[in-house]
């Protein structure tokens, strides 16, 4: 029996992305559920849209080595070499979901319907996030750091924390809808070191700058403001 190019846990989890997405989720369809070879590629493929043209990811596998062919916008086709484990592979999908919902996003604002521009407006993806400030660190989100938005459903947000897809309640996350471009301030009890600074660029942290009023990180170089508000930890 020919192994399958997906788990079924691993098709799940494809799954659970689109439906924290903004997009319809029955508007995909597994094309190629499972896995079939052609021209000694073994694939399995997700569509979106329409039949006539729909939009896609393929899954290939082609002498051990492992592929995404997928496009959004058209017959455009763009093809990746996947390296690493499984959760590098389903960043790839987060961000054809971001990239696709952009695109619908784009297409409908062209077409001259208030209710369904009232409708994208509301499930629009915000762009930046971190733990709020009474979050018990349950998830991988370092303390005042901003994280990327990939993509975002009612309930979840799915976010790039070091170039894996982590998916987050809207509940624990304060949301920016540009990119932030202060130090976090995080308090901390002295005995654990006492309040830190969190690179708005870069992430890096640094012991708190008494009387500056802009502080230089020391990784990325960049000079910011320090935030007014503070995170607790």
């Amino acid at each position: 029996m020919e192994r399958w190019l997906l788990l079924a846990s691993q098709r799940i989890e494809v799954e659970a992305l689109i439906r924290d997405s903004t997009l319809n989720p029955t508007a995909f369809r597994w094309s190629v559920r499972h896995s079939e070879t052609t021209s000694g590629a073994q694939i399995t493929r997700l569509e979106y849209g329409s039949a006539r043209s729909p939009a896609f990811f393929q899954f290939d596998r082609y002498r051990h080595q492992h592929y995404a062919v997928y496009s959004w916008d058209g017959p455009e086709q763009r093809e990746e070499h996947f390296t690493g484990p499984w959760s590098q592979h389903a960043l790839h999908v987060a961000r054809w979901l971001a990239h696709l919902g952009e695109h619908e996003r784009r297409r409908l604002s062209l077409e001259p319907d208030p209710g369904r521009q009232l409708r994208t407006a509301m499930v629009a993806t915000q762009r930046w996030a971190r733990s709020s400030v009474d979050f018990v660190v349950t998830y991988p989100l370092r303390r005042g750091a901003w994280y990327p938005v990939l993509s975002a459903g009612p309930d979840e947000v799915v976010l790039d924390v070091r170039h894996h897809a982590v998916i987050v309640p809207w509940s624990v996350l304060e949301i920016s809808d540009t990119r932030p471009s202060r130090w976090s301030l995080v308090l901390r009890d002295g005995t654990l070191g006492g309040p830190y600074l969190v690179c708005p660029d870069c992430a890096a942290r640094m012991s708190l700058q008494v009387g500056l009023d802009r502080v230089p990180c020391d990784r990325c170089h960049g000079v910011y403001e320090v935030e007014s508000s503070v995170q607790a930890e």
